[in-house]
C-alpha cells in the first residue's frame, strides 16, 4: 500500500506536466490500489480508487479507444467484482455488462487476445446471477463461457483447462442448488451443459469421460421430472454408448417410453432389467421410480398397467 501510494503521488506529479503521457499510469496505479484494498477489506478506499481509475480511463479512451479500451474493460470488471461481493447488485450488473460489451468489441478485432476476457466476464456475470438465484440467466452466461473455454482447449489452448474446470464447477453448483429447489428445468439445463461439455473433451482424460457418463445418467433421470421424455431417452442412450455397463439408465428409457404412450416399447425396455440387480433388485427400483414420478404429478394412463406387469415379475 505504501509503495502504490508513493507511485501514485509521483505519477500525479508527472501527469500535471504531461497529461497524455502519464495520466494512464495514474489510472493503472489506482486500479492496482483498488485490487489491494479489496483484498484487504478496505472497501470504501477500494471503491474510491476503482471509480477514479474508471473516470480517467474513460477520459483517455475518448482520445485513443484502441489503446485504452482494454484498461477500461478490466477496471469495469474489477469494479463489478467489488460491487458483487459487497451486495451492490444494480451497480455490479451495470459494471459487468459494460465490461462485457467492451471485451466483445475488442474480441471482434483480436479474437485470440480478448476472447478469454469475454469468457472471464461471462463467468463473473454467471456468478452474479447465481447469487441472485436467477439460475436460468446464470446458466446462460456460464454456458457461453464454458463453450469459449472448451473451444480454446480444442484449438490447442490446454492452458485454459483450469478455467474450464472452474466454469464446470460453477455450473455444477447451480445444478445442485436448482435440484434442492426441485427446479428441474434448470437442473436439466445445467446437466446438459455439463454432459455435452465433458463429452466434447472426453479424449483429454478418462476422468472427463467418466464425468460425462455420470452427467448423462443424471440428465436422463432429471429430464423425466422436467417432462422432457425425449431428452431423457437421448441422454440415457448416450450414457450407454460411453459405458455399456450403465444398465440402470434402461429404467429411464423405459419410463420415458411409457410416459410418451409407447407402452410396448417401454415394457420391452423394462424386460431387459428383469431378474437383474444392482444394489437392489430392478423390480423394486422400477416400482419406486414410477411412484416417485407419480408423487410429483408425472404419470400416464399406461403407468398402472406397467406397474401391474412389473409386480408380477
Amino acid at each position: 500500500e505504501e509503495a502504490y501510494n508513493e507511485a501514485l503521488k509521483i505519477y500525479r506529479q508527472l501527469a500535471e506536466k504531461n497529461t497524455d503521457a502519464f495520466l494512464p499510469n495514474v489510472a493503472g496505479t489506482l486500479n492496482n490500489l483498488g485490487l489491494l484494498y479489496s483484498a484487504n477489506q478496505k472497501m470504501p478506499q477500494a471503491e474510491g480508487a476503482y471509480n477514479e481509475a474508471l473516470k480517467i480511463y474513460r477520459q483517455v479512451a475518448e482520445k485513443n479507444l484502441d489503446a485504452f479500451l482494454p484498461n477500461l474493460a478490466a477496471t469495469l470488471n474489477n469494479l463489478g467484482e467489488y460491487y458483487r461481493v459487497n451486495q451492490k447488485m444494480p451497480q455490479a450488473e451495470e459494471a459487468y455488462n459494460e465490461a462485457l460489451k467492451s471485451y466483445r468489441q475488442l474480441a471482434e478485432k483480436n479474437t485470440d487476445a480478448f476472447l478469454p476476457n469475454v469468457a472471464m466476464t461471462l463467468n463473473n456475470l454467471g456468478l452474479f446471477y447465481e447469487k441472485l438465484k436467477r439460475y436460468d440467466k446464470a446458466l446462460d452466461y456460464f454456458g457461453e463461457a464454458f463453450g469459449y473455454r472448451e473451444g480454446a482447449i480444442l484449438n490447442g489452448g490446454t492452458h485454459f483447462f483450469q478455467d474450464w474446470v472452474q466454469v464446470l464447477r460453477n455450473i455444477a453448483e447451480v445444478k445442485d442448488s436448482a435440484e434442492v429447489k426441485k427446479d428441474y428445468t434448470n437442473v436439466v439445463k445445467a446437466g446438459l451443459l455439463l454432459a455435452e461439455g465433458c463429452d466434447k473433451l472426453k479424449a483429454l482424460d478418462e476422468e472427463i469421460k467418466k464425468y460425462a457418463t455420470s452427467e448423462y445418467r443424471s440428465l436422463s433421470r432429471g429430464a423425466l421430472f422436467a417432462k422432457d421424455y425425449a431428452l431423457s431417452e437421448k441422454a440415457a442412450l448416450r450414457c450407454l454408448e460411453l459405458d455399456e455397463t450403465q444398465v440402470y439408465v434402461l429404467a429411464n428409457i423405459g419410463h420415458s417410453q411409457i410416459l410418451r404412450g409407447q407402452y410396448k416399447a417401454g415394457m420391452a425396455t423394462y424386460e431387459k432389467l428383469k431378474g437383474k440387480k444392482d444394489e437392489r433388485d430392478y423390480k423394486a427400483v422400477l416400482l419406486d421410480d414410477l411412484q416417485a414420478l407419480e408423487k410429483v404429478g408425472i404419470s400416464h394412463p399406461d403407468v398402472a398397467k406397467a406397474r401391474k406387469s412389473i409386480e408380477q415379475w
